[in-house]
């Protein structure tokens, strides 16, 4: 690929791997004569409009896109002396444009001042070229004659570019061309729209040579058969046809051989043993409701059967899919409505009504009443709607939020026919109460259920384990001892387990076969040998810590947590506002003293364990390195407490009668 350097105006080739970001350009091509390749490669004809243009687009970039320093502009990066050249580029324009930073649209015949008011008018949406250009970058620029920014489509620019972009224009161009918001949007989008939708897009274009109303739409159709001017109208079209029709066929014989590979390995459908779940997404139940012990696995489960219904939502016309995590620390009441709301209103009538809010003067967000009509509205629009909701009993009891939610959740599945929920949770009284109203399946989760699970997690742990894993005496016992002592269902159990086995100082078979020995029932037992493992001088911060991390709205990072240690709950100084600023902990406190009841979630939300993040730290102890991590954990890392199982355990009664009772928590 050949880029133009905005400050030197010099050509440089670069390959796939080592291309640095770009600027691609957009515009409509002059009648009197662009520059070529060879007019800024010799410095020729630099008086000349096409010069001139070209000149004006690395000026820009340089003054309003630094830190940017590479243009691609089709006029004069390709060498159209080289029909080779020509043809190749042709075939990679779309990804060009795609892998471009961003598009830099430049509408000569819009004036300064108008903006958009007359983008609609503007000959660029009616060049067929200008199609892809619309299409593939991720985010586009559009400029006027004067280089003002008029607005964008696409997303938001990342890093250290950071340009004025101007409001949203997607609803407009949507208007303009036909072509969906979302597809404007992401063309990612647009791979459940026909071969005849996409050639519909450039009806009404025009380009310069009749061959290029085919050229034109290559990439956004995925096909490369490559240019050869001179064929004409009809041979062009029937190449581009010829090209689809080849790639279809491909693809189908492909996906038939697959079938047959498929029906010689004879393999179980994965979801044939859970009738009950099958019933569910068949139609012949509208709800399921999958319980069992705390630990046992139901979030895993249930991830298992999300990721089967996002493939059966794909593969099914007009089916919506929802999906919510309760969370124990989650108090808000309508946390649940605002999430299905983000989810399902992505298209009309929803879109609208959601917009209608948003661009109210006082730009607050809607009340219940209005969400519920939004999120009705929203799953009317769809054929059927799938919800996930997973650890039901996880949401607070408090303030009645829980309550509240079950409510809400019998009320929605009275007035929208069309949603299918399955739910996971602990058997207990208020969600058992609530899922035999709405007459749903039940599933338990019971030994015999997940055995074969736990025992593949523990074997698969262990061989992960640099340490565990060369321990080939004590393997067998580990495994065996392990999922004979969880009973069946204790995931969480059993991972606990193993995070003592990882710490232990010895590695001779005997001391492995005492520390089995020696393992705690139940998870009761579990939390309370780590909270004596925290020494007597340390527990009155760690109680701090884990009062903050079990009421706190939203997960607190490394560094909040440092914070607020200044601050004892228990202190009547500190109550009236009087703390010593200076007497705050380190967050390797946090690290060290509450190891085992805590979980860090990294700034993409995945879980990051403390084994994981305790060797880091270790690790990153001395110079650049430490203040690179440090800033890592304080901005992105963000701790809650490890399970629901630990926050009810410190709550319960159970807790008084032993040696713990000092950590009881009163909600």
């Amino acid at each position: 690929m050949r880029l133009l350097n905005v400050s030197s105006l010099d050509f440089a080739e670069f390959r796939d791997d080592n291309r640095p970001p770009y600027v691609a350009a957009s515009h409509r091509w002059l009648d009197d004569g662009e520059a070529t390749f060879q007019d800024v490669r010799d410095r020729r004809n630099t008086d000349g409009k096409g010069y001139q243009k070209v000149k004006a687009f690395a000026v820009h970039i340089q003054c309003n896109l630094a830190p940017l320093k590479w243009l691609w502009i089709d006029t004069c990066c390709i060498n159209k002396k080289k029909a080779v050249e020509l043809s190749e580029a042709i075939n990679l324009m779309f990804e060009w444009y795609r892998n471009a930073e961003l598009c830099l649209a430049y509408l000569a015949d819009v004036a300064t001042g108008n903006g958009t008011c007359t983008i609609e008018k503007s000959e660029w949406f009616e060049r067929g070229w200008t199609l892809q250009k619309l299409l593939a970058p991720q985010t586009v620029l559009f400029v006027t004659e004067g280089w003002d920014v008029i607005g964008h489509k696409g997303g938001a620019l990342h890093g250290d570019c950071r340009p004025t972009i101007g409001s949203n224009l997607e609803e407009t161009i949507a208007q303009i061309t036909g072509i969906p918001e979302k597809v404007l949007n992401n063309y990612a989008s647009s791979t459940d729209a026909s071969v005849d939708t996409k050639m519909k897009w450039i009806e009404g274009r025009k380009t310069t040579r009749p061959e290029d109303m085919s050229y034109a739409l290559f990439g956004i159709l995925g096909v490369t058969p490559g240019a050869n001017y001179g064929e004409g109208v009809k041979g062009a079209s029937q190449r581009l046809m010829a090209a689809i029709n080849y790639r279809d066929d491909i693809a189908a014989q492909q996906a038939e051989y697959y079938r047959k590979i498929a029906d010689w390995l004879s393999p179980p459908d994965p979801w044939s043993n859970h009738d009950q779940y099958l019933a569910w997404k068949s139609g012949f139940c509208r709800s399921l409701w999958v319980y069992g012990k705390a630990g046992c696995g139901k979030t895993i489960l249930c991830s298992t059967a999300i990721e089967d219904m996002r493939m059966h939502c794909q593969n099914t016309n007009n089916t919506g899919h929802a999906i919510f995590y309760f969370s124990f620390s989650d108090n808000r009441k309508q946390n649940l409505i605002l999430s299905l709301v983000v989810q399902l209103a992505k298209r009309e009538p929803g879109l609208s009504m959601l917009r209608q809010a948003y661009e109210k003067a006082e730009r607050r967000q809607p009340g219940l009443d209005e969400l519920q009509k939004i999120l009705l509205a929203s799953i009317a629009s769809y054929d059927k709607v799938f919800l996930n909701l997973d650890a039901l009993d996880e949401c607070p009891e408090g303030d009645e939020v829980r309550q509240h939610v079950l409510d809400g959740i019998e009320e929605l599945l009275k007035r929208a026919q069309k949603i299918r929920v399955l739910i996971t949770s602990r058997d207990v009284p208020d969600v058992r109460s609530v899922v035999e109203k709405l007459r749903a399946q039940a599933l338990s989760i019971e030994a015999r259920t997940v055995h074969a699970d736990i025992q593949k997690y523990v074997s698969t742990q262990i061989s992960r384990d640099l340490r565990l894993s060369r321990l080939e005496s004590s393997r067998t016992m580990i495994e065996d001892t392990l999922v004979q002592k969880a009973d069946g269902t204790m995931f969480r159990w059993v991972y606990c387990q193993l995070q003592v086995l990882k710490e232990s100082k010895s590695s001779r078979p005997s001391s492995i076969k005492a520390a089995l020995r020696a393992l705690p029932k139940n998870l009761d037992e579990t939390y309370e040998r780590m909270r004596n493992k925290i020494t007597g001088d340390d527990r009155p911060d760690a109680l701090t810590l884990i009062r903050w991390l079990a009421y706190v709205q939203s997960p607190l990072s490394l560094d909040e947590l440092a914070e607020v240690s200044i601050v004892d709950p228990t202190d009547d100084a500190a109550a009236d506002g009087v703390v010593d600023v200076e007497d705050r902990g380190g967050w390797e406190d946090t690290l060290h003293t509450l190891a085992g009841l805590i979980i860090f979630e990294g700034a993409d939300h995945s879980n990051i364990h403390y084994d994981d993040l305790r060797r880091d730290t270790l690790d990153d102890s001395t110079g650049d390195n430490a203040t690179q991590h440090y800033r890592r954990i304080g901005i992105d890392i963000r701790v809650r407490l490890a399970h629901f199982s630990v926050k009810e355990y410190l709550e319960s009664s159970r807790i008084l009668a032993s040696d713990a009772k000092d950590f009881h928590l009163d909600p």
